[in-house]
Order: C-alpha cells, then structure tokens, then sequence
C-alpha cells in the first residue's frame, strides 16, 4: 500500500515540470501573438495617417449668381469681383474660410441661397461642407453684406484625392420655400413639393416654384431648404 501511494507521489512530482513547461511555452505563444496584433495596429494607423496626409484640394472652385441680380466681390467697395476661388491644400479634418461680399443689384430687396453644386467627383459631396454666415435677412436695393465663407473637409474622407465644384448664390424677393408666395414657409409650401416629388423639368406635373434650389428637379433639397426656412415670414 505504500508503494502504490509512493509511486503516485513520484509520477506528479515528475509530471510538473512538464506542465511547467507547457504554460511557459503557451505564455510565450500568447506574448508573440499580442505583439503581432499590436504590430498591426500601429501599421494600420499608419496607412489610415498617411492616406490622410496625401488627401488635397489642389482645384480651385467657379462661383457664379443668379443672373444680374447679385454680384460677388473681394472688396467691401465691390470694385474686385470673385470668379473663382483657390482652397489650397486642406487635410481631413481641416477648414478654410474667405471672407466676400454680396451685394443687391436688383432693383428689388432681396434673400439669398447658398449652393454647392457640380461636383467632381460626385463623392466629394460627402465629405466636404460648404456653409456660410447670411443669416438669412433680406438684403435692401445695394446692400453690401460681408459673409464668411467656410469649406471644412471631414476627418472621415476616404477616396478623394482632389475635387472641384461650383459655388452658387441664389436670389429671390421670396422667401426660399416659399412655394405659394404668400410671404410665409408653412406646411401648404411642403404640401407642395412633396406632390410633385420626383418630378423633372419637363415632366407633366412640373412646378418650377417647388424647385427651391433651381437644379431642375424636385427633390430631398428642396425639401430641406423649404425645412430650414420653416415658419418664417415677412
């Protein structure tokens, strides 16, 4: 009996060091593993880093008005006019603001809206904001108003490596959404649009004051101006 109990003894004794040695051998496996992973991490920091570092606007953008109504100037005595304007380089996350200025010359006051449009390539829209600071005031007979003009770029951009798109100032003596022009942006003007969603010029049930934004089509911009301006009146 007590050689039984001897040689049970002796067998766990001899099998320690092997059980030892097969946690050593698993913590060194799972110490190279975590190391691999954090290899890769830093690597694919690295590559987001660098695709974020080459990402430019080297393209310069057109700016255009509707028509002889608004005219748009470098200077406050709008004597410089603006053509065009050239962003520079900007990274992901970053911004740039010019300062213009807009002046009436209509022979009527005046709102004004603030479009993005043509862009190349399509996808640039996604990641890059254009806004301004009008608040949305109508603008008398030769008003000139000094706005800020702000281009900010995502930090999310993916897939654009330069752009360029047109910057357009819209004009109206009505409130834009203001489909009925009854100096109000109430819910019969989103009536309106919503019942020739879809709807093209050209198409049998067209209303061109339901294109708030004068693309062409009625569509979820025009919905969103008419939102923005919702409850206004004059």
């Amino acid at each position: 009996m007590d050689d039984w109990a001897c040689s049970i003894g002796l067998n766990q004794i001899n099998a320690m060091p092997m059980v030892l040695e097969s946690k050593i051998g698993l913590a060194s496996r799972l110490i190279h593993i975590s190391v691999v992973l954090v290899l890769m991490s830093v690597l694919a920091v690295l590559l987001v880093s660098s695709s974020f570092r080459s990402f430019s606007v080297p393209n310069a953008s057109a700016v255009s008005v509707a028509g002889s109504a608004v005219g748009v100037y470098w200077d406050q005595a709008a004597t410089n006019s603006c053509v065009s304007i050239f962003w520079g380089t900007l990274a992901p996350g970053q911004s740039r603001t010019f300062v213009l200025y807009v002046r009436n010359e209509a022979n009527q006051s005046l709102y004004y809206l603030l479009l993005a449009s043509r862009w190349s390539p399509v996808i640039a829209s996604q990641f890059l904001g254009l806004r301004w600071s009008y608040d949305g005031s109508k603008m008398g007979v030769g008003s000139v108003l000094r706005v800020l003009l702000t281009l900010s770029v995502s930090p999310l951009t993916r897939g654009v490596s330069d752009f360029s798109f047109d910057v357009v100032i819209l004009a109206s003596p009505y409130l834009f959404g203001d489909v009925n022009f009854d100096g109000r942006v109430d819910i019969r003007d989103m009536a309106a649009i919503v019942k020739v969603f879809g709807s093209s010029l050209g198409s049998a049930v067209w209303n061109p004051s339901a294109d708030v934004n004068s693309d062409g089509r009625v569509d979820v911009f025009d919905l969103a101006v008419a939102a923005k301006n919702f409850g206004k009146s004059v």
